[in-house]
């Protein structure tokens, strides 16, 4: 467990060159991928990007915790087991989108 736990320190820990950095999440990938694209839709430009509408449904469904297939393929499913949710004290997830990963959720 120790070895899992020690490849995540770099999401959290870093050394700068004023000194060592800290933060409590790994990013906030959900929260700006969703404003970004809600800008698109209301600028009606998401017709000429498809593309991106697209990438952005996908981002979004793998991100989103343990409500569908996509998202229970991710590698924190792992931790959604009723033992692990105990162990770690986690409420139950049916749905919903985290600030940054589903890792994160």
């Amino acid at each position: 467990r120790m070895v899992r736990h020690m490849m995540r320190c770099a999401d959290y820990l870093w050394v700068a060159e004023d000194g060592m950095k800290m933060q409590g999440y790994n990013g906030s990938q959900c929260w700006d991928t969703s404003f970004a694209i809600q800008a698109v839709a209301e600028s009606n430009l998401m017709e000429q990007f498809p593309e991106l509408s697209s990438n952005v449904w996908n981002f979004l469904e793998r991100t989103q915790i343990l409500s569908t297939p996509v998202s229970q393929d991710s590698s924190a499913v792992e931790f959604e087991n009723p033992k692990q949710r105990e162990r770690f004290y986690r409420h139950v997830s049916m749905g919903g989108w985290p600030f940054s990963t589903s890792a994160h959720g």
